[in-house]
């Protein structure tokens, strides 16, 4: 990989940097993540990132289910 960042020992590539950074996660989240610390919080920005991207990847709707309408009308 020629693109890396290293978080906590674990190497990222930059397809899997977070989209939104600490602070903004802290904002976003409130008061009850405020006792997290920077590295756990961004422990979890990363795991659900990965969960967002594994089921973005993984899940298709079956062809019967109508998503947006008809394409083509």
């Amino acid at each position: 990989m020629a693109h890396q960042k290293t978080w906590s020992g674990q190497v990222l590539s930059i397809s899997e940097k977070p989209i939104i950074n600490v602070n903004e996660a802290r904002k976003v989240l409130g008061k009850d993540y405020e006792q997290l610390s920077d590295e756990h919080l961004m422990g979890v920005i990363i795991s659900l990132s990965k969960i967002a991207n594994y089921f973005l990847d993984n899940i298709k709707v079956p062809e019967n289910h109508k998503v947006c309408g008809t394409i083509g009308v």
